[in-house]
């Protein structure tokens, strides 16, 4: 018979335990390895190289991490849950159902399907415990982890190795595409935003709030130097939606943002300009035009062919999730994803219980919207913007109010 001190010692290790589990899978999630051809003169070496390399079996040991804590529940019963997740899970069935008929998307959607389903049965279920906030604390401080290690990669390779981890001169860092750079850093800020909401300050965090404030410089930062558009948007979404929980959007808030929005898009050609010989690719900014149309009207094309089921498989550009999914599986994919990032919005907007753990995921929401609307990760196997989606959703689907 375990005495009490085991007992104490195990329940002490499994917050822990998932706050590791969270932070190596969506690691995994974010970097993965192999480039594509056109990256041809991006390398790696040392820990960077093996931590790219071997990024899928550091995620397999995270999730291994995450089921293990779900096994280890007493008195194990299901929650019920409201429309967000019920939608969400409509959509991602219908999703890999039309993609799973081909070898290049079967494995990963499969994979895909398995792995959110275990994160919904370990958020979204009570044990005897009554450990829901332990839980949920857990999970923060798993992203949390994971956002700083992230971006100190990151801005360890913009200072040291930039010249082999950029591409006509945009950084990429340990991702995939510049675009990607920018999108997941723009996650990454999101994900400081909801932590600064959800955990108060006071002088005992002193040191938190300056470690937190620092990284969200150096997130908008690499974002610019990946030169995304996407992942500006993404940012300023975020920001937008952490001004709101914070109820700082008063009428002299939104004059100041007003005026200094005009300012800067009068003088932006200048302000760019001046920061390209700090962070080189930023010019990219005002340089490029519209790189989507092309692909925008292709996937418009696809969806017209097969309206009501898209095409599937046959769908190759990811330019965007809400074409993408149009295209891959017609308005029966569509209507259940809004229909999910409809009751999203509601549950947070009619947040009435005066606790802070639910509104606290508008910035990542919005930040989600907007940067889903040119890159098309909504429809991916796995990836960061998708698995902070599924976290954001499933939380946003829990009845019960939690205080901290």
């Amino acid at each position: 018979m375990k005495s009490y001190r085991d007992i104490e010692t195990k329940n002490f290790w499994r917050p822990d335990i998932f706050s590791i589990g969270v932070t190596l899978f969506l690691f995994s999630t974010a970097v993965k390895p192999g480039l594509s051809g056109e990256f041809d003169t991006i390398t790696y070496s040392g820990i960077i190289a093996l931590l790219r390399d071997y990024s899928q079996y550091i995620g397999a040991i995270g999730l291994a991490l995450l089921l293990y804590i779900f096994c280890c529940k007493p008195k194990l019963s299901p929650l019920r849950i409201t429309y967000p997740a019920l939608w969400f899970l409509f959509f991602k069935l219908i999703i890999a159902l039309r993609l799973t008929s081909t070898s290049e998307y079967g494995v990963e959607q499969i994979i895909s399907l398995i792995s959110i389903f275990a994160i919904y049965f370990i958020l979204l279920s009570k044990d005897g415990e009554q450990n829901t906030e332990k839980r949920y604390t857990s999970l923060l401080k798993g992203m949390y982890y994971f956002t700083t290690i992230i971006i100190i990669i990151n801005f360890y390779l913009y200072l040291f190795e930039y010249s082999s981890t950029s591409w006509k001169g945009r950084f990429i860092g340990v991702f995939h595409h510049p675009n990607f750079t920018g999108v997941n850093f723009a996650i990454c800020a999101s994900i400081i935003f909801c932590i600064n909401k959800t955990f108060k300050s006071n002088n005992s965090k002193a040191f938190f709030n300056i470690f937190s404030t620092t990284l969200l410089f150096l997130s908008i930062f690499l974002i610019m130097a990946s030169g995304s558009r996407t992942g500006l948007l993404g940012f300023a979404a975020a920001l937008l939606g952490y001004f709101y929980i914070q109820k700082r959007l008063k009428t002299s808030t939104i004059m100041l943002l007003a005026i200094m929005s005009l300012t800067i898009f009068i003088a932006f050609d200048s302000i760019v300009e001046m920061l390209a010989y700090y962070i080189p690719g930023i010019d990219r900014i005002t340089q490029a035009g519209n790189t989507r149309d092309g692909v925008w009207t292709s996937m418009w094309n696809d969806f017209m062919e097969n309206p009501v089921f898209g095409v599937g498989a046959n769908v190759k550009d990811t330019a965007g999730s809400y074409f993408r999914v149009l295209a891959i599986g017609g308005i029966f994919a569509a209507f259940p994803l809004l229909m999910c990032m409809f009751f999203c919005v509601v549950r947070i907007t009619r947040n009435k219980g005066g606790y802070s753990f639910r509104d606290a995921w508008l910035p990542g929401l919005l930040c989600i919207l907007t940067t889903s609307i040119t890159e098309g990760y909504l429809a991916d196997a796995l990836s960061l913007g998708l698995i902070y989606f599924v976290f954001i959703v499933f939380v946003l689907s829990f009845r019960r109010p939690i205080h901290f």
